[in-house]
């Protein structure tokens, strides 16, 4: 493989308040951690702005937040806040008052991060900069960097609020002759953005080093992993288990904490419903490759699907609905089941038919697609044409 001859001065730039360190908590930070380590590996000066916990290889520079993530936090009260409001507050309206204060100060602190970030980027003699947040506090300000700049969209407009639809529709309407060049993770989400803006197809990929290809012996249980809120489906995965009398393990962080305490945890038993928690690499391929099958009910609409990626490089077949991107990972009936929606019957027939799916075939389309080489040499390529428009 030849690779990009001259060596560039690279600046990442991610959400402050996310947190970028193993075990990952999301796509987006696994995405952002291996990016920076190949390119660095090549020989690339990279930089990294985060949060306050990222923790990076030693060959990745990293500049932290001055705030950490729960000052910056416009969605959580924390225990610090609360005690404050109970001991000094003597009405509701007080209380709304103090409230409303605490958000703002906040967002300001949010967007402060954001502009020191993208102040530091610009004045860096940086080669290129590429932002990886759909935070319009970031995204506005990256359309007119006199710097080369890459966005990547790693999730469909439709969920990321009415903010970031505005910003595309901003760029559109405006025909912006702008520096800022779009990087786009499937061939889904390249097509749903292709009405707003041109995007370049990267597919994401993964570090297939700690994914082991299991051709013997399973385990009989069904695995599912992501985060746990209502779009990933978890609370659909437990109730079909439970109907159709299958094991089921999970992990994940919780994001949603009352779709967990009422739609998940009663049926929690440690032995045929059971939660693992939050796991890293290596533990995510110890219950990977032992499971029979990874079952993904997702709702929402994948951008791309790494969870299924990681089952395949285990040789482990994947069932889950054609939703986004995954149709382009899950080939249905050779590294997996793509089955309609809410479909009993579906799931019975993928689940018996699970010995048709050959561990090998799946391990080498992982191989030829989704490996993390292939992602970083595109992206050398990607960086070096932008650099030279």
């Amino acid at each position: 493989m030849l690779y990009a001859k001259k060596k560039l001065k690279i600046a990442i730039i991610f959400k402050p308040y996310r947190p970028l360190k193993i075990p990952f908590t999301g796509g987006m930070m696994y995405y952002v951690y291996f990016l920076a380590k190949g390119l660095a590996d090549r020989g690339h000066q990279v930089t990294v702005m985060a949060g306050q916990d990222a923790k990076l290889p030693n060959n990745v520079k990293l500049i932290k937040a001055k705030y950490d993530k729960d000052k910056m936090d416009v969605y959580h009260a924390h225990d610090e806040f609360y005690e404050d409001i109970f001991k000094n507050c003597k009405s509701p309206r007080e209380i709304i008052n103090r409230s409303f204060g605490e958000l703002a100060g906040r967002f300001d602190k949010k967007i402060e991060i954001y502009l020191q970030y993208l102040t530091l980027a610009h004045n860096g003699k940086f080669d290129v900069i590429h932002v990886v947040t759909h935070d319009i506090l970031a995204l506005y300000p990256a359309l007119f960097l006199s710097v080369p700049t890459v966005v990547s969209f790693h999730g469909h407009y439709k969920i990321l609020g009415d903010d970031f639809l505005a910003w595309l529709k901003f760029i559109k309407k405006n025909k912006l002759r702008h520096n800022c060049n779009f990087v786009s993770v499937s061939k889904y989400i390249q097509k749903e953005y292709g009405c707003f803006v041109k995007s370049k197809l990267i597919y994401n990929s993964i570090d297939i080093a700690p994914y082991k290809l299991n051709t013997g012996q399973r385990d009989d249980y069904l695995i599912w992993i992501g985060r746990i809120d209502y779009n990933k489906g978890l609370d659909r995965a437990v109730q079909i288990a439970l109907k159709l009398k299958q094991k089921l393990y999970f992990a994940g962080p919780i994001e949603n904490q009352y779709l967990f305490d009422t739609k998940i945890k009663p049926y929690i038993d440690n032995k045929n419903i059971k939660y693992l928690g939050i796991l890293n690499e290596q533990q995510k391929n110890k219950y990977i490759s032992r499971a029979k099958a990874m079952f993904f009910p997702t709702r929402g609409e994948e951008a791309f699907g790494r969870v299924a990626v990681e089952s395949l490089a285990c040789g482990t077949p994947v069932i889950t609905y054609d939703k986004g991107g995954l149709s382009e990972i899950v080939v249905n009936k050779k590294t997996g089941f793509i089955i309609r929606e809410n479909n009993l019957a579906d799931v019975k027939r993928a689940l018996a038919n699970l010995n048709k799916i050959k561990p090998e075939v799946c391990r080498k389309f992982v191989e030829k697609n989704f490996i993390l080489g292939k992602m970083i040499g595109e992206y050398e390529k990607f960086y070096q044409r932008c650099v030279k428009n």
